[in-house]
């Protein structure tokens, strides 16, 4: 099926031409792919805008390219590709179209590519393996109708297939120099799924400042943040933060703490705190069907996140995917004890019964249920906390504009190849090839 009669091969053809290759140490051209910038974003965007501020200090030229640019940096350029803004598969193949045409125009040493982009020779795709995130996007909805309609509606839409055109000609572009995985576990599905060789995968996971996300220091301090934060005292808090409340597990979370209201209608009570953008009137709705309506608030997005792990008692991420959350690791940090689910990359950092909980499926309540019975035990609650933040602790977070920095330079000085394993080095035929190979 053709988009619009606009083959998708012959759009991303472009691809074929790569950044100038420098192993130079000193400034380096950088250019940062990203669909959507915004400085006050989370997930990527904020992960963009804290690589290019770092580059910038480090002292090299950094150019972000983007398709929407929500606010700026000083010292960072900013290249916007234009594009329409509906349809959403025309958005998407425009910015894979323009922003590799951008990149030939800019002569940049690096290109570092965070999304569904062209061009770049640094691939760090920050929602993890596609096909991965699109079998847990699938579980995250309800079964029954719910699923097969997601279901339906993904696999008619132009939008996903231009995406899978795209994201086939990343892994296939002999021009990558290095892969950046956010997790252990997103680089062995780079190797499972696109047979990408490990030694050309660096991981760096995200980093947390262990200074700024830290334990209160008493109990006092606690009491004033948490009335600060207008959080009730003698009620045990438990924090929830994400914005996608479906992918995150909010739903099975809600189910499986209905249970546990159930078995204890005495004190200690309990609130279970909702942070991030999301659909709250519908989980509102769904709390109050499982009988816990009233213990469960739903604050948005807020300022000053370590306040709010500051003043809690558990952190419960019962996520479906997430490639590497950020949120995990803030929490263990601020001596918290955490529940995780084994499909965040985050979560090497749990082992159940030391530091925290660790679930296999969302899905299984029974597991849920059991994990969040612990929380209810102080003593279980301070002995896992303490040994979350001594595990952060023992784990210093790198400054990521210096760790990426040395990935670069590592990639430039190396001798370009082939990076599959069982494959053979493109051969410039097998290029032509593939940039005239009929579209989707």
């Amino acid at each position: 099926m053709a988009a619009d009669g606009v083959g998708v091969a012959a759009v991303t053809a472009s691809l074929d031409t790569s950044p100038a290759a420098s192993s130079r140490p000193g400034r380096l051209r950088i250019a940062i792919q990203i669909e959507r910038f915004d400085p006050r974003g989370g997930g990527a965007e904020a992960y963009a805008a804290r690589l290019a501020k770092g580059l910038v200090a480090l002292g090299d030229e950094v150019t972000v390219i983007t398709s929407e640019a929500a606010d700026s940096i000083e010292g960072v350029r900013v290249v916007r590709v234009p594009g329409p803004r509906h349809p959403k598969f025309l958005r998407a193949l425009a910015f894979a179209r323009g922003s590799a045409a951008a990149v030939r125009a800019g002569g940049y040493d690096i290109v570092h590519a965070l999304g569904k982009s062209l061009g770049m020779n640094i691939l760090n795709p920050h929602g993890g393996v596609e096909s991965i995130w699109l079998e847990q996007e699938r579980r995250s909805h309800p079964p029954g109708l719910s699923r097969a309609w997601w279901t339906f509606k993904r696999y008619l839409s132009p939008r996903h297939y231009v995406i899978q055109a795209v994201i086939a000609r990343q892994y296939r572009h002999p021009g990558v120099l290095r892969f950046v995985a956010l997790s252990p576990a997103i680089k062995e599905a780079m190797t499972r799924v696109h047979g990408i060789a490990p030694a050309m995968i660096s991981v760096l996971p995200n980093g947390v400042d262990t200074a700024r996300f830290r334990p209160a220091v008493d109990v006092a301090e606690r009491s004033v943040v948490a009335a600060r934060l207008g959080l009730p005292s003698g009620t045990l808090i438990f924090l929830f933060v994400a914005n996608n409340f479906r992918l995150k597990g909010l739903r099975p979370l809600l189910e499986a703490l209905g249970w546990a209201a159930k078995e204890r209608p005495a004190p200690p009570a309990f609130l279970l705190v909702v942070l991030g953008r999301g659909d709250a009137e519908r989980y509102r709705r769904i709390a109050a069907g499982f009988g816990i309506g009233d213990r469960v608030e739903f604050r948005g997005p807020v300022t000053g996140i370590e306040e709010w792990y500051r003043a809690a008692d558990g952190y419960f991420h019962p996520s479906f995917f997430d490639a590497c959350s950020l949120s995990l690791p803030e929490a263990m940090a601020s001596g918290l004890p955490v529940l995780a689910s084994r499909h965040d990359g985050s979560s090497e950092l749990v082992e159940s019964d030391r530091n925290g909980y660790m679930i296999d499926d969302p899905e299984n309540l029974g597991e849920l249920h059991e994990g969040l019975r612990l929380f209810f035990d102080a003593g279980w609650r301070h002995q896992m906390g303490a040994a979350a933040r001594a595990c952060l602790l023992k784990r210093p977070a790198p400054d990521p504009a210096a760790a990426m920095r040395g990935i670069y330079l590592e990639a430039l000085a190396a001798t370009p190849a082939a990076g599959r394993t069982g494959d053979k080095p493109q051969t410039a035929q097998r290029k032509t090839e593939d940039a005239n190979r009929p579209g989707l």
